[in-house]
């Protein structure tokens, strides 16, 4: 049997970085990923599973994105 391990997340609890592109693959459904990946990476935050580091260059990346794509960025601030 074949296993997607980066989405086996019920088993360990996780500290992670997401780089700028990644907010906008999540948001963009991208590289396959569905809404129930989504929902099951959300639940997992939720639930302490996955911690996700914010580091200022997203931070920074995102809020000037809200003048040039309003969008997106309101996506990624959703997601942080």
């Amino acid at each position: 049997m074949r296993h997607r391990i980066g989405w086996q997340l019920s088993l360990l609890n996780m500290n992670v970085y997401f780089d700028t592109n990644v907010y906008t693959h999540i948001n963009n459904r991208q590289y396959g990923l569905e809404t129930a990946h989504i929902a099951k990476l959300v639940a997992s935050i939720k639930r302490k599973k996955i911690k996700v580091y914010l580091g200022s260059t997203v931070l920074d990346e995102t809020t000037s994105g809200l003048l040039s794509n309003p969008t997106d960025a309101l996506s990624r601030l959703r997601l942080i």
